[in-house]
């Protein structure tokens, strides 16, 4: 559960930096665009997560 929260958390911020959604067309017209993801481990109070 905390993971979800976590991802959810970071992809929420990182469309607010970008100005768009993920998958939207709006990211053919600018060249600050998402490259994709990748698995991270991370650690927190609440333990490690991946």
């Amino acid at each position: 559960m905390t993971k979800t929260v976590i991802q959810t958390a970071l992809d929420e911020e990182l469309t607010e930096h970008l100005g768009y959604e993920s998958h939207d067309a709006a990211a053919k017209v600018t060249a600050n665009s998402r490259n994709g993801t990748r698995p991270i481990r991370r650690s927190s109070g609440c333990g490690r997560t991946d």
